[in-house]
């Protein structure tokens, strides 16, 4: 899954896999987005100025991730339904921060960015 943003609007390029898990998984009512090195920078816009760079997930502002009023679905060139490729109101979120084997807050550090995949999952829920 491919994020990026325009203002308030949160766009994702998604593939085949991906657009059954959004339209026939969960009935097009959400999409789980895993923050990442590569769409950090997007979903927290400079996270890197203001974390501890040895505990990223408990100085992360989720506020940040939240600020998306609307959501547009794109698809790749796998997707072979078109259906659900549009611009839809972001009606709500949860976010759940990657937890160690005693359900705690993983530690995480920046430097090591790949211990940023799926440090937080981020479900945006939208109406169809």
């Amino acid at each position: 899954m491919e994020v990026r943003s325009l203002n308030d609007n949160l766009i994702i390029t998604i593939d085949d896999q991906e657009w059954e898990d959004i339209f026939e998984m969960n009935d097009g009512e959400y999409v789980d987005i895993f923050a990442d090195a590569l769409n950090m920078d997007v979903l927290f816009p400079d996270w890197e100025s203001y974390v501890d760079r040895d505990d990223v997930l408990s100085n992360l502002n989720f506020d940040d991730a939240e600020r998306f009023k609307q959501l547009t679905i794109e698809f790749d060139g796998s997707v072979t339904d078109k259906d659900g490729a549009g611009t839809y109101d972001i009606i709500g979120y949860d976010m759940n921060p990657a937890l160690d084997e005693d359900d705690e807050m993983m530690v995480i550090n920046a430097d090591n960015k790949t211990e940023l995949d799926h440090c937080v999952m981020i479900t945006v829920h939208f109406n169809r």
